[in-house]
């Protein structure tokens, strides 16, 4: 491989969630400007995972069949880009459902391809996951800091003109990546048998629940600060200081997964996001609001790289493109669809305290669920070096 495509990758994650570090905390005050529900938002909210649950394997399907990943991904982010344009003029709630759900559906195809892209390359180079990912954090972090101070003296509005930005520096990134070529083995690989094994069933229902528990957060986290008094500039300070947190434990990934295992780091970071969840249904005090946020380091950054280093075993070599968009589709997807709508019914009726309770007996029921994948060889300690799996060795270096 050529020596700039740890670099690319690295670029890559950095555009890919700075266009999240936009989206997620302040999309949905866009959308309350416009005097939408909290239904409504959790409607328009559901757009980009339902499109990871519906198109996403598509996306990865095609990638099969022509044998490209970067091409199917170069498309897909192209044409979200333009589709996203539309959003400007058009703020009813219909025609906003019209441009977000095909918005969604064609960018479904991005991320999943590149993740499988960077988990192979990262076993045969010896690169860590966790180090490559962690530019996706900075990313977020650094657009969610610039814009919070921006929107305090500008319109809302234009956090659009960010997001549109943002895409087209996700199309050249994404132009960037490695290219690589599909395993021979590809075609006569059955993905049916492997998805029919409990311990993959078990694992998925638990990457869902945590996903579902999250509903609450990244979609009405942002109103939350808000009817609590804090201005936009707080909020994305908060933000990012979550993001921070995770960053720290993306790096340290591999020393959390060497001691518990992927299935005992998931185990934790799913009772510690019940802690969280309690945290925001008890106080609004912001010191409490920042130890919780500190807590992303693990309900989102230590669960993620466990979650799709997991799903990476768990798969086949031939099969592990299919393996990542569909774990993709399951927690970004159906478990943000079912968290954002079940959120937004929850908001309207019961308010934000209840709601975060809510989520954290989701959390809770998950973690009990979780023990059961304690019996699996290839999710407990030391399984990455009996698979010959490297792609959490330590010591290398992936910026260059």
């Amino acid at each position: 491989m050529p020596s700039r495509s740890p670099f690319s990758l690295c670029v890559f994650y950095f555009a890919a969630f700075a266009l999240l570090g936009a989206y997620l905390p302040y999309f949905s005050l866009y959308l309350k400007s416009l005097g939408f529900s909290g239904v409504q938002i959790g409607i328009l909210a559901a757009a980009v995972p339902m499109g990871k649950v519906f198109f996403g394997p598509l996306w990865a399907y095609l990638s099969d069949r022509l044998g490209s990943r970067r091409g199917v991904a170069l498309i897909s982010i192209s044409v979200a880009t333009a589709a996203f344009g539309l959003a400007f003029g058009w703020a009813t709630f219909p025609a906003l459902c019209i441009v977000l759900y095909a918005y969604a559906a064609v960018r479904a195809g991005q991320l999943p391809l590149v993740e499988a892209t960077t988990l192979d390359l990262s076993e045969q180079r010896g690169w860590q996951y966790g180090r490559i990912r962690v530019w996706g954090s900075v990313g977020f972090v650094a657009t969610a800091l610039l814009l919070g101070p921006l929107f305090d003296r500008v319109s809302i509005r234009y956090v659009l003109h960010a997001v549109l930005l943002l895409l087209l520096f996700n199309v050249v990134a994404t132009a960037r990546i490695p290219a690589t070529r599909p395993h021979a083995a590809r075609r006569g690989a059955r993905l049916a048998p492997v998805l029919r094994r409990p311990v993959v069933m078990v694992f998925f229902a638990c990457a869902f629940l945590m996903q579902v528990s999250h509903g609450a957060y990244y979609g009405f986290f942002s109103i939350f600060m808000k009817d609590a008094g804090y201005r936009p500039f707080t909020i994305g300070l908060l933000w990012s200081l979550g993001v921070v947190a995770e960053m720290l434990t993306l790096i340290g990934a591999s020393w959390l997964l060497r001691r518990l295992g992927v299935s005992g780091v998931i185990t934790a970071c799913l009772v510690l996001a019940s802690v969280r969840w309690w945290s925001y249904a008890g106080s609004h005090w912001l010191p409490v609001l920042l130890g919780a946020q500190v807590l992303h380091a693990f309900t989102f950054g230590a669960f993620h790289v466990a979650a799709v280093t997991g799903t990476h075993r768990l798969f086949p070599e031939q099969l592990r493109a299919s393996g990542q968009s569909i774990y993709s589709g399951v927690t970004f997807g159906a478990g943000s669809v079912v968290g954002f709508v079940a959120a937004g019914r929850l908001y309207e009726e019961w308010g934000s305290s209840s709601l975060f309770q809510a989520s954290a007996w989701v959390a809770l029921a998950a973690a009990l669920l979780s023990v059961f994948l304690w019996r699996e060889p290839a999710l407990g300690r030391g399984a990455g070096a009996a698979n010959g799996d490297v792609l959490l060795a330590e010591g290398d270096s992936v910026g260059s």
